[in-house]
């Protein structure tokens, strides 16, 4: 978490390192820190990496960080194109639910409904920090639908929760009504 002094040690490891493996870790990591930190150029700093190491065992943690950024800033399309690239597979639980909710929220952002609420629905029930978001999105969806049954379970799973708990309550009316 310190990314500041990790990323100058990167800086200067990669300066030096005759490893062309190492270096291209090295080079990774410092657009991580980068991205992490909200440095301008640090997008930059990941495509260069993908397109200098293509084939470095890093290139999918660099496609979702390239997404991560792009959802902070808003990029609904290229936060997409970037999640895209990246191989759930070879992500850790953390990391798998984020890219889910971040991706769906995407998705939902360009009306695509139908990604999102499958995005949604992946992390919906799976004890993480997306969660609640995820389930209260994906029940908004499916009253969308007039899939009132399926809705209900999820508002009620949201009632007590401090960021939802204040809004279900009328989708509850409404579906009962």
């Amino acid at each position: 978490g310190q990314y500041v002094s990790a990323q100058k040690s990167f800086i200067e490891f990669s300066a030096i390192t005759k490893s062309s493996i190492l270096k291209a870790e090295a080079v990774y990591f410092t657009a991580a820190c980068g991205i992490e930190l909200f440095n301008k150029d640090s997008e930059w700093m990941m495509r260069e990496f993908i397109k200098n190491y293509p084939s470095s065992n890093k290139i999918n943690n660099a496609y979702f960080y390239l997404g991560k950024s792009n959802f902070r800033k808003k990029k609904y399309d290229e936060t997409i194109e970037y999640f895209e690239k990246t191989d759930i597979y070879n992500l850790n639980k953390t990391r798998l639910a984020e890219l889910y909710f971040k991706r769906g929220y995407s998705y939902l952002q360009v009306q695509n409904d139908a990604k999102a609420k499958a995005d949604f629905f992946e992390i919906k029930d799976v004890e993480n920090k997306y969660q609640a978001p995820a389930n209260y999105y994906y029940s908004h969806l499916v009253y969308k639908e007039k899939n009132y049954e399926i809705a209900l379970q999820g508002f009620n799973n949201l009632i007590g929760n401090e960021t939802f708990g204040s809004v279900v309550p009328y989708y509850i009316t409404q579906i009962y009504f």
